[in-house]
Formats: structure tokens, C-alpha cells, sequence
């Protein structure tokens, strides 16, 4: 993309637009430009343009863009010898099997239906047995290691009785202790320093 910037022809292109001189707006142009290149991303665009608003396209552009920095930093020596056009469909169909061989899985069987199928966000979904949005799995059935988590996060205080404690375990952190516990955490030069963030505020 730098590079991309960087010649000359772009600069020009981008000089005379004075509304793209922004880092992500011109990305965003760099983009669509590369993507409609391609045989897939000319029909797409033509899609867009004629079923929908601007803005979608720009959004789509916006996840062709995330998807190839993903692409890009996670797995740099297949993205180097990759032969697929860049913030092409099929770079990206390459990117979800490489999630999903080597990170955590990934339903691909609408890839092989679709050449034209891309997903809108990267479904994160089936990597452990416990569906936590409906409350579907009733206490006594978790592993200890959940019953002790639901407890210590304060959504079964009553819990600690059935797992054979004494006495209840201390409350939650007030909002002092807490500050107190996320600048001990931030001045750690250990993983620990990013232990805050798991927490929901």
C-alpha cells in the first residue's frame, strides 16, 4: 500500500482529489482501485453501485482492507507467495482457510458454493462446548473452572456453597481497588499487563 502511495501516478490521482488526503480515505481509494481490477471485484462493484448505496461499498472496502492487514500480519509467508490480486475475494477466501487450519475453525463450505461469498466479520463461534448467551447450561453441569469463574464474577453469588467452600470468597473490587489493580497490572512488564482488558467495564 505504501508503495502504492508513493508512485507517481497515484500521487497525482490523489493530489487532485483533495477529499482522499487522509490516511484512510486514501487506502480506502488505493483499494477499490486494486480490488476492481480483478474479475470478481469489477462484478462486485458493479453489484453495489447498482443494488445498493455508496456507503456499502464503502464498507466493503473497509473489510477487503482489514482482511488483507489480517492477512498480511498473521500470515506473512503464505501473503508474500500468494498468487491470488490483492484485496481480491479469492485472497481472502485464502486467508479464512488458513484461520481455520491453523487459528480455530471456520464454516467453509459457502466458499466452495460461492466464488463471491466473503463474510462481513470473521464468525469467532464453536471453539468450546458452552453456549454462554442464553444461559443454556445450568450450574451443576459446568466444569469447575467455569463455576469458579461465574463466582468469582459475581453471577452466582450464592454458588460458592455447592462447591464445598467454608465461606463465601471476597466481593468484587470497588472502584478504588480496581484502579489500583489495573495500574499494577499496566506497569508489569509480564502478559499480565493486559489482564484489565478481559474484563468487561
Amino acid at each position: 500500500m505504501s508503495q502504492a502511495i508513493q508512485s507517481a501516478t497515484t500521487s497525482a490521482a490523489l493530489l487532485a482529489r483533495p477529499e482522499l488526503l487522509s490516511h484512510g480515505k486514501a487506502a480506502a481509494y488505493l483499494t477499490g482501485r486494486m480490488w476492481i481490477r480483478t474479475p470478481l471485484g469489477a462484478a462486485e462493484y458493479l453489484q453495489m453501485l447498482t443494488k445498493f448505496d455508496r456507503k456499502m461499498w464503502d464498507e466493503r472496502l473497509e473489510l477487503a482492507d482489514t482482511l488483507n492487514g489480517i492477512y498480511r500480519e498473521m500470515f506473512k509467508r503464505e501473503y508474500d507467495s500468494s498468487g491470488a490480486p490483492p484485496f481480491s475475494v479469492t485472497r481472502e477466501h485464502e486467508l479464512y482457510r488458513l484461520i481455520s487450519r491453523q487459528l480455530f475453525p471456520l464454516p467453509l463450505e459457502p466458499l466452495d458454493l460461492d466464488p463471491d461469498f466473503f463474510y462481513p466479520a470473521i464468525p469467532v463461534t464453536g471453539t468450546q462446548q458452552h453456549d454462554w448467551i442464553d444461559g443454556c447450561c445450568p450450574f451443576d453441569t459446568l466444569q469447575l473452572v467455569f463455576k469458579l469463574a461465574l463466582l468469582l464474577s459475581g453471577s452466582k453469588p450464592d454458588a460458592w456453597k455447592s462447591l464445598g467452600l467454608v465461606q463465601p470468597p471476597a466481593g468484587l473490587l470497588g472502584a478504588v481497588g480496581w484502579t489500583h489493580f489495573c495500574y499494577a497490572c499496566a506497569v508489569d512488564p509480564s502478559p499480565l499487563q493486559y489482564l484489565p482488558r478481559v474484563f468487561p467495564r
